[in-house]
């Protein structure tokens, strides 16, 4: 929301939370719309064009391209080897002072004096989406 007005316009509280509460709404009216698509289709699991043909079922459908080219871009860069292969190289991992260091995928997942070390998923930047 912050992108959306001047630098130095501010948000009431009642009204981030009126956006909130609309958002939730949002995506539960989507989410029961392609629900009802995949119980018909006798499947339990709802996926990317589950969710664009809600989109579309329910009049949303000028933001039914725009997600299918995001999808696409999305599942080219999760689905790749090179993305695969990237994933599986140093791992950056936090200490419980803060401190970062790279890690072999082996040791990805360590016990310390008393943290556990888990890997930092890097974000992906698609245009101007960001995938984590």
């Amino acid at each position: 929301m912050k992108r959306a007005i001047p630098e130095n316009g501010k948000i009431a509280k009642d009204a981030r939370e009126c956006v909130q509460e609309c958002i939730s709404e949002f995506i539960s009216f989507v989410t029961s719309e392609a629900s009802d698509r995949c119980q018909v289709e006798k499947r339990k699991t709802i996926n990317g064009e589950d969710v664009l043909f809600a989109m579309n079922a329910l009049g949303f459908d000028n933001y039914v391209e725009p997600l299918k080219l995001y999808l696409k871009k999305y599942r080219e860069i999760v689905l790749s080897p090179v993305t695969v292969t990237k994933l599986n190289k140093p791992i950056i991992v936090y200490g419980e002072d803060g401190s970062a260091c790279l890690q072999a995928e082996s040791e990805s997942e360590q016990t310390t004096d008393s943290a556990v070390l888990y890997p930092y998923k890097e974000l992906k930047v698609i245009d101007d989406f960001t995938i984590s």
